[in-house]
């Protein structure tokens, strides 16, 4: 009998090291959450420590596995949605470029992320969540061009400078935003 894995879940598995299989032609969700000892072990299409798999991944989701990381000389083409929470430690630039199709992204406890660095317009992001992220400064130069989004969302960024001053060309479908310096966290 052969098995179609769509989605994997991985939770609460401090011990857990190594790889994951090698083969997962179909999984299409992968939720990562407290293997804290877990590095190099996630698919191709998010090349996470360089493991080599051909998975059309759409969705990735990682919390608090602060030694996994996303390496930065990909393209991750297909994923749609990416939740990264207490992980990532040696992110400091998230590059949205690289995530060409991403329509919902929420970055969260990322301690050392400074950045958002953008070269085009990015045309399918929807929702962006930003909270707690405690070096968080700026986002490009000209600041964020998404002119899909629809929800932002940022919170507890006590070292964030400025917004755009042209946010309403940047942001035209922009429907919600909320923004809270501080955090009841």
């Amino acid at each position: 009998m052969l098995f179609q894995i769509f989605k994997v879940l991985l939770t609460d598995c401090p011990k857990l090291k190594g790889y994951l299989p090698k083969h997962l032609p179909h999984l299409k969700n992968l939720i990562i959450k407290g293997c804290k000892q877990l590095g190099a072990s996630t698919p191709r299409a998010v090349e996470i420590e360089g493991v080599k798999m051909d998975t059309p991944l759409e969705s990735l989701s990682i919390f608090s596995c602060p030694t996994v990381n996303i390496p930065i000389n990909h393209c991750y083409h297909v994923l749609e949605e990416l939740e990264l929470s207490e992980c990532c430690d040696s992110l400091t630039n998230f590059p949205l470029d690289l995530f060409p199709t991403l329509s919902n992204l929420c970055l969260s406890r990322c301690h050392n992320l400074q950045t958002i660095s953008q070269g085009h317009p990015h045309s399918h992001l929807k929702c962006l969540t930003i909270k707690v992220c405690s070096e968080f400064e700026s986002f490009s130069d000209k600041g964020l061009f998404a002119p899909q989004l629809e929800s932002f969302h940022i919170e507890g960024l006590l070292k964030l400078k400025s917004m755009s001053k042209r946010m309403s060309a940047l942001l035209p479908s922009l429907h919600y935003l909320y923004e809270r310096e501080q955090c009841e966290f």
